[in-house]
């Protein structure tokens, strides 16, 4: 496994990235050499740390100037932004502040008269009252009929219409100022959900996102350096990669002149919920391990089991199937192979099946938009910036973090592919010896 990632950043197909693993044990990574079946001990170029089960593994640069990645390294995130939100909710859900199944409009004015897009006529959108509230959960599990325009033809197609650009918002209100694309709980769309969910917490607790947060979720584990404004934070600017894209004529990952812009990352006034943070891999790693452990410092047992809860009707299921029946579609959003049993939680999608060599029935992943994504037995998330895994089951959790574009990057899925099904492997030969 090693040898293909050395091999595949060496060719120029992927940038530099960095692997974590881990099982429940907590403390830091420390250098405890195990899995010699993974390891090359004299390789130079990568680095590796076990305890009990801690792997570790930095591959490539992180700049032109051939600068070493790491761990260490503040990267945008992306989507991988919605779970710690989905954190943050259940937080004020256990403290009496949100309730999950209530009409969010009263936090939430700006839904109240938001319409559902429903055809076209003669060049002019055709618009319908909404039926039924728009729920917290509705919000989580993208079955609130909140879009991105940036990945919707529908809505794309209205952007032009009013003589407007698509995702170039600054605060959320106006980044999702776009018709429902259904009437809520009817059908799945990926979308801005979590970003008004991050605006409910704030108008519930009177704290900035990134405020609460840093309160009540990364200071708990200890985390110093995760932010929604990089632009503050002088500091962290020499340890954030920079954005790779993969080019359409050579197929190499190619540095990008300026990776500021997207989605108008640095210049957001609110803090988004669901896109703007910037972490280590390591730092968001303690968060992986935090759930996978139980929740303890962040959330109740119950609530910890509401994230991993499949949370969909039939019909929004059905939706959501449908539109992962496409390879592109499918590839953006987790890369699982094609037919995959799935549901959505709260926090992310669940895949409703065993996976041969890799997760568990049950694991909840995401990730996002430069290819990064985590998992575990019951928690992977997939963002392309990292992919990310929590399985509870054979408790383990794992995440795959880089920086390049464009979302859904066949050779980064490839990869991340890879290192769950070796982690896996070697776990299942490490216990044949015990």
């Amino acid at each position: 496994m090693e040898n293909a990632f050395e091999n595949a950043w060496k060719a120029g197909e992927i940038p530099g990235v960095v692997l974590l693993a881990g099982d429940r044990s907590s403390g830091e990574l420390v250098e405890f050499l195990a899995f010699t079946m993974l390891i090359d001990v004299h390789d130079p170029l990568m680095q590796f740390y076990f305890e009990d089960f801690r792997y570790y593994r930095a591959v490539g640069t992180k700049n032109p100037e051939g600068e070493g990645i790491g761990k260490d390294d503040v990267m945008w995130i992306a989507s991988c932004t919605k779970l710690m939100t989905s954190i943050a909710v259940m937080q004020c859900v256990e403290r009496g502040l949100l309730d999950l199944d209530a009409d969010v409009t009263g936090l939430l004015p700006e839904l109240k008269d938001r319409q559902v897009l429903v055809g076209w006529e003669q060049e002019e959108p055709v618009l319908e009252k909404r039926k039924g509230v728009i729920t917290l959960r509705h919000l989580l599990t993208h079955t609130s009929g909140v879009g991105y325009d940036v990945f919707d033809p529908q809505l794309q197609r209205y952007r032009a219409h009013k003589g407007e650009k698509p995702g170039v918002g600054t605060t959320v209100t106006r980044q999702f100022d776009t018709p429902l694309l259904f009437h809520p709980g009817t059908q799945w769309a990926y979308g801005g959900g979590h970003d008004f969910a991050g605006l409910m917490v704030e108008r519930a607790t009177r704290l900035r996102l990134q405020d609460y947060m840093a309160r009540h979720v990364w200071s708990p584990l200890g985390i110093r350096d995760m932010t929604f404004r990089p632009h503050e934070r002088g500091d962290l600017r020499p340890r954030m990669p920079k954005m790779s894209v993969r080019d359409t004529e050579s197929g190499k990952a190619v540095w990008m002149d300026d990776g500021k812009g997207i989605w108008g990352f640095g210049n957001a006034e609110d803090d988004f919920g669901g896109s703007e943070c910037c972490a280590s891999p390591q730092e968001y790693f303690f968060i992986l391990k935090a759930l996978l452990r139980g929740g303890g410092e962040l959330l109740k047992t119950e609530s910890v089991e509401e994230l991993f809860r499949p949370a969909l009707s039939e019909d929004s299921r059905r939706s959501l199937e449908e539109r992962f029946s496409v390879k592109e579609i499918n590839l953006a959003l987790g890369g699982l192979p094609m037919g995959t049993r799935k549901d959505y939680s709260i926090a992310g999608l669940l895949n409703m099946e065993d996976l041969a060599g890799m997760r568990s029935k049950g694991t909840l992943a995401w990730g996002g938009m430069p290819n990064l994504s985590w998992s575990s037995r019951e928690l992977m998330v997939c963002c392309r910036w990292a992919d990310q895994w929590i399985d509870r089951e054979t408790g383990l959790c794992g995440l795959y973090a880089g920086q390049i574009l464009p979302q859904g990057d066949p050779k980064s899925v490839e990869m991340r592919e890879a290192f769950e099904k070796a982690i896996y492997e070697g776990i299942r030969k490490q216990n044949a010896k015990i």
